[in-house]
Parts: C-alpha cells; sequence; structure tokens
C-alpha cells in the first residue's frame, strides 16, 4: 500500500523536450493535479538558446499563476534571469562558469 505524507511538498515536472505541443500537452495534465508547485525540467539537452523563450512561455502560459514555478538545467548568463524573473519563476538553478569558476545560483 502506498502511503502518502500528508504534510509534504510534491511538485509536478514539466517535460518535453524541444517539443512545444508536448510541453503544452504535459503542463495541461499536471496543472490538473494536486501538486504544491510546478519544477520544469528537459532544459540544456540540445535545445538551442534562441529556442529556449518560446519552450518556457508555452509551459508558463499554461499553469495557473498561483502556485511556485521552479526551473533547472539551463546554463545561462546572468541576463537571462531577467526572463526567467519576467516568466513568474519563482525558483530557478543555473549555473554559469565564469572566470575558470563555477557559479551556481
Amino acid at each position: 500500500m502506498i502511503q502518502v505524507k500528508q504534510d509534504g511538498v510534491i511538485f509536478g515536472a514539466i517535460v518535453g523536450g524541444c517539443n512545444i505541443e508536448e510541453r503544452r500537452r504535459c503542463a495541461c495534465e499536471v496543472a490538473k493535479r494536486d501538486v504544491s508547485g510546478y519544477w520544469i525540467g528537459g532544459f540544456g539537452v540540445g535545445e538551442s538558446i534562441d529556442e529556449r523563450p518560446a519552450l518556457l512561455n508555452c509551459v508558463t502560459d499554461t499553469l495557473p499563476g498561483d502556485k511556485p514555478r521552479q526551473i533547472s538545467g539551463l546554463e545561462l548568463p546572468g541576463i537571462y534571469i531577467i526572463l526567467l524573473l519576467e516568466a513568474m519563476l519563482s525558483h530557478f538553478q543555473s549555473m554559469v562558469l565564469r572566470h575558470n569558476c563555477l557559479v551556481v545560483t
């Protein structure tokens, strides 16, 4: 029998690779679930930086705005963090190599 921790936090995963329709479909299905927030993943696996805004927007436009959103897997310079904030993402993780150091935000 599966037991569920009643006071736990569960983030629903939104994936779909480089396919906008698959990402939108996944976001629609996960939005129907009783989750605490959304984790947007599957970035950094072959899409170009130019493709990322459309892939991200198709998800953020689909999800309700009343729950936290987290994204990871991006390797973006600081200027792109503004785009993440504009997409109403409350949590994000990004790794950038700068001056031979790994910077994790």
